[in-house]
């Protein structure tokens, strides 16, 4: 099975069934879908609009949770999220939503995904969005996150196979990161990067680096050719057939608990 741990469905943002048939050209069998939610807008209709989507598709697309995670009744919401509409993860991006992952305020919340035994998605790498502040996207803070509560199961969305991520993907046995944008584009452009990439995820922690990274393409149904951009390189990976799999849907199965 093949799974898409990163797209994105806002409301207003084309049509469902083009993501759906982007899925169809390109083998994906499932995808993890969130709209962002920024400070002060109307979060629970973002929500909501998701959890339409998902229960209309059921076998093709999950529900990831977005909260603004230091805002009043942020843990009690996703609690809602989880229980009542079936997410099975939370989404967060530090610089549009303007916080660092490392501020206690939101500790509340990292504490209810451990409670609900549920995945963290946060965004790394600068967005060119104005008003935010790019050092929030630090994956650094993702590192301090996961020495303050090393149960809690962490993906670092664009792993950049030149920063930090890898290392700190392979350090901490409950923090991953995905292949979305970053690790696809340049492992298209260098070859043998990615393999070296999960190589040296390896040498961190004695396991191989195929268990630690996620497969993702931040698609959207107005952006599907990020679909084949995102997916092909990983399928190109001179690794072995076993490890693939684990990168192309295995893992997220297993963060999802889909099997």
């Amino acid at each position: 099975m093949i799974i898409d741990f990163h797209m994105h469905f806002h409301p207003g943002q084309g049509r469902i069934e083009d993501l759906l048939a982007a899925m169809d050209a390109n083998g994906v069998d499932m995808a993890a879908l969130s709209a962002v939610v920024r400070p002060g807008t109307d979060g629970p209709a973002a929500q909501a609009h998701i959890h339409k989507t998902t229960k209309a598709h059921p076998t093709r697309l999950i529900g990831m949770a977005c909260v603004v995670p230091y805002e009043e009744g942020a843990a009690s919401l996703l609690e809602k999220y989880v229980t009542e509409f079936g997410f099975r993860g939370l989404k967060l991006v530090p610089s549009v939503q303007h916080f660092l992952p490392s501020d206690p305020r939101i500790f509340p919340v990292v504490q209810k995904c451990i409670a609900l035994d549920i995945p963290i998605l946060i965004h790394t790498t600068a967005v060119p969005v104005p008003g935010t502040r790019s050092r929030n996207d630090d994956p650094f803070e993702v590192d301090d996150i996961a020495l303050a509560f090393p149960e809690a199961k962490l993906v670092i969305a664009h792993g950049d196979p030149f920063g930090p991520a890898p290392a700190i993907a392979g350090k901490h046995p409950n923090v991953y990161m995905d292949t979305t944008t970053t690790f696809a584009r340049y492992a298209r452009l260098i070859p043998g990067l990615g393999e070296d990439t999960l190589k040296n995820m390896g040498l961190v922690s004695g396991i191989s680096g195929s268990y630690k990274t996620l497969f993702g393409s931040d698609t959207n149904p107005l952006k599907t050719h990020r679909l084949q951009e995102n997916i092909d390189p990983i399928r190109a990976l001179k690794i072995p057939d076993d490890e693939k799999a684990r990168i192309l849907g295995g893992n997220a199965a297993h963060l999802l608990k889909l099997s």
